[in-house]
């Protein structure tokens, strides 16, 4: 008789009501954030002037990351200046929030109704020939159910030689 009783938290008493489930962040939530910060930082990296090193000119060489705003520059030029811009950060941070939640709304409402639609329904369909209420429909009614039904047996013979 060991029965674990999970005791709903504030939270899920409070966003059952106010949220529909379809709305409701999941655990893909936080991979897919952590997937767009990945493509912004190797995009900011891909984007690096590698013809500036080749050449030689390390004055106006800097590594720009952030996308649509820039939060961290890496100037090599002056190499004491402080690289993070914190404002474009959290904005950044938020935008990126906004859309990882977006998408995992979407993922979960395809993936919602791909289930209900191959799912049966559970009621059955309507027969239209019982609805109907004509004296012919009842008097056939009555009389195919009079009459008793007949039986064919099959007799199956064993050949063996």
């Amino acid at each position: 008789m060991t029965e674990e009783i999970k005791q709903a938290t504030y939270i899920d008493i409070n966003t059952q009501s106010a949220i529909p489930k379809q709305f409701r962040p999941t655990k893909k939530l936080a991979t897919i954030f952590i997937l767009l910060i990945l493509a912004v930082m190797i995009s900011g990296l891909i984007s690096f002037p590698y013809s500036s090193i080749l050449t030689g000119n390390t004055k106006d060489i800097s590594i720009k990351i952030g996308y649509p705003l820039i939060f961290l520059e890496l100037n090599l030029d002056n190499p004491n200046q402080f690289p993070l811009n914190l404002p474009s950060f959290m904005l950044d941070i938020l935008l990126y929030l906004i859309i990882a939640y977006a998408i995992d709304i979407i993922i979960n409402l395809a993936f919602n109704t791909q289930k209900t639609n191959t799912e049966p329904t559970t009621e059955p369909p309507e027969n239209n020939a019982d609805k109907s209420n004509s004296i012919a429909d009842k008097v056939t009614k009555k009389i195919l159910k009079d009459t008793p039904k007949k039986t064919t047996q099959v007799q199956y013979s064993n050949q063996s030689q």
